[in-house]
């Protein structure tokens, strides 16, 4: 993928990230009822009961920063690619605080910076594995030249 095709997916996903986390809550667009029916079906797969709602929501934090790590990853330097991690920390940040001072239907937690960071953390690994692949790949290519 080259930098400028991932700095334009970093924005549009930054704006839709932007837009889940700072506008309606979940309730008031039906999304929490899904999780909800979602929840009851896992559980009748047998997933046990620990595996609750605020279970499924930092997981759903988590997955929703795999894109910005693998695309922060994507756009910077080889030596530089930890700083996906780091900025995608502070954009996190920046939502909890927004969401704390101007949104009083939204609640503002920690746990969402833990979950967001870790997500973006996984998605910088995949993105330096799946570079760590390419470069084995042309490397051997060009081995057999």
């Amino acid at each position: 993928m080259s930098r400028w095709v991932a700095r334009v997916a970093l924005g549009g996903y930054a704006v839709f990230v932007l837009w889940v986390t700072l506008m309606p809550r979940l309730e008031d667009v039906g999304a929490a009822s899904l999780a909800w029916r979602l929840l009851a079906v896992v559980h009748g797969w047998g997933v046990p009961a620990w595996f609750d709602y605020a279970m499924l929501e930092f997981m759903a934090n988590v997955a929703m920063f795999v894109p910005i790590g693998m695309f922060g990853v994507a756009i910077l330097p080889r030596h530089r690619w930890w700083l996906a991690i780091v900025t995608a920390f502070f954009f996190s940040c920046a939502i909890e605080l927004a969401q704390l001072w101007w949104l009083p239907d939204r609640v503002a937690d920690g746990r969402d910076v833990l979950a967001n960071s870790l997500g973006a953390a996984l998605g910088a690994g995949l993105a330096l594995g799946l570079r760590a692949l390419r470069w084995k790949s042309v490397n051997r290519e060009d081995a057999h030249v």
